[in-house]
């Protein structure tokens, strides 16, 4: 489950970063622009929303789970292979 989490991520922050490089070379000067600058622009910034909404739900389980003792953050953080 972890790793599908962690894919997701990862899928969204690439999405994000395409379509940011998309909008960086078709951009016209003008940020309200319509037609293809538009639709890559509101795409953009929707997959903002969604990155911002993963990062805190991300964050805030991690610390669900060290409050709870299930797993505490430093052995989440540890780069030891148990």
């Amino acid at each position: 489950m972890a790793s599908a989490i962690h894919g997701l991520g990862l899928l969204l922050v690439t999405a994000m970063a395409a379509s940011g490089t998309i909008y960086y070379f078709i951009n016209s000067g003008d940020p309200d622009a319509g037609g293809l600058v538009g639709v890559v622009m509101f795409i953009h910034l929707n997959l903002a929303n969604l990155v911002w909404a993963y990062l805190i739900g991300h964050a805030g389980l991690a610390l669900v789970h060290h409050f709870s003792k299930n797993l505490h953050l430093s052995e989440m953080w540890s780069l030891r292979r148990d």
